[in-house]
């Protein structure tokens, strides 16, 4: 993993009860990715536990992918690492690129049957009013019978 570039004072990173609170000034452009990322990991640990509800699993994962192919660019890069070692990266990339691939698909699918929800709450309001508390009724039947 990366270290932390010298020009940030260690000291910006210190728990929040050893230091008054100060406003590092820290130059992000120009920072490598696997300094940015190593920066953002010393940063995520100063930080409060947070609750399941509130972590974005999707970006969360974007930038484990991220990390891991850091990992993989400076493991393939080194001649001295072991075969079965930059097997295990490889396998550790393509299985964050597959969730990936999945989520991404899940998404789809999840907007795809709001928008055809949508649809179909939109065409029955057109409906007139007699039919239309009949028509509800059946559709979420229909709805209760898929879970």
């Amino acid at each position: 993993m990366a270290t932390i570039p010298n020009e940030l004072p260690r000291r910006a990173l210190a728990p929040r009860d050893t230091q008054a609170p100060t406003t590092p000034n820290v130059v992000l452009v120009g920072m490598s990715v696997p300094d940015l990322l190593a920066l953002r990991g010393r940063i995520d640990e100063m930080l409060p536990a947070r609750e399941l509800k509130d972590v974005n699993l999707e970006r969360e994962l974007v930038l484990q992918f991220l990390v891991t192919q850091q990992l993989q660019n400076t493991v393939l890069a080194e001649e001295e690492t072991p075969a079965n070692q930059r097997a295990q990266v490889v396998n550790a990339c393509a299985a964050i690129l597959q969730t990936l691939t999945k989520l991404q698909e899940e998404v789809f699918k999840s907007e795809r049957v709001k928008r055809l929800d949508a649809a179909v709450i939109g065409m029955l309001q057109e409906v007139p009013v007699e039919m239309r508390a009949a028509l509800f009724a059946k559709y979420e039947e229909a709805l209760n019978d898929l879970n």
